[in-house]
């Protein structure tokens, strides 16, 4: 199955062998306004499919065997999400926070309140060991049992980690991508 959110007030299941609809889900708290929201949804180690709407940004849990929705994060949030161990880690443009979402029920688990102006800008990435998270004051490295970071760059940006264990960040929270910049960060 591949499932797709188009403007994210319609979850989609795709047939990979005929590229023909099996299912759909609506999601009628969300409305799209003609803009990308340059995300994808992903699916959790309970087979839901979890998605961030695009407006108003909610987190949502689609539960795909019962083709309905499972719950619905209280607070919007911004960029791409990232997914472990049945935990939703994302930024909160409302509450100025990253946050730890538990899969199961949508509640927070923690939070982590970035030093300064906090403003997301970009997608969320979890490793073994930490998040990162990006804002327009740069990057974070938060220790996944401390909740403090524990390693930070002035640079910002779309982040990706590479398979040598090092993080990228394209730079740009508010321009186009210029720079790759890439840090050796040990251990994830």
């Amino acid at each position: 199955m591949l499932f797709t959110g188009g403007d994210i007030s319609v979850l989609s299941a795709m047939d990979v062998t005929t590229g023909s609809l099996s299912f759909s889900i609506n999601e009628p708290q969300s409305s799209w306004s003609g803009y990308s929201m340059n995300g994808a949804p992903f699916i959790g180690d309970n087979g839901w499919v979890f998605a961030r709407t695009y407006s108003p940004g909610h987190v949502t849990a689609f539960n795909t065997a019962a083709r309905s929705i499972a719950w619905r994060s209280a607070v919007g949030y911004v960029g791409q999400p990232a997914y472990r161990q049945n935990v939703i880690y994302a930024q909160s443009g409302q509450t100025q926070q990253l946050q730890a979402l538990d899969g199961l029920s949508g509640a927070v688990l923690w939070s982590w309140p970035a030093p300064g102006a906090f403003s997301p800008c970009s997608n969320v990435l979890v490793a073994d060991t930490h998040v990162f998270t990006s804002t327009s004051a740069g990057t974070h490295a938060i220790n996944l049992s401390t909740r403090q970071s524990d390693w930070s760059t002035t640079e910002n940006g779309t982040l990706a980690l590479s398979g040598g264990r090092t993080l990228l960040i394209i730079s740009g929270c508010d321009t186009s991508p210029s720079t790759i910049h890439g840090f050796r960060v040990l251990p994830l």
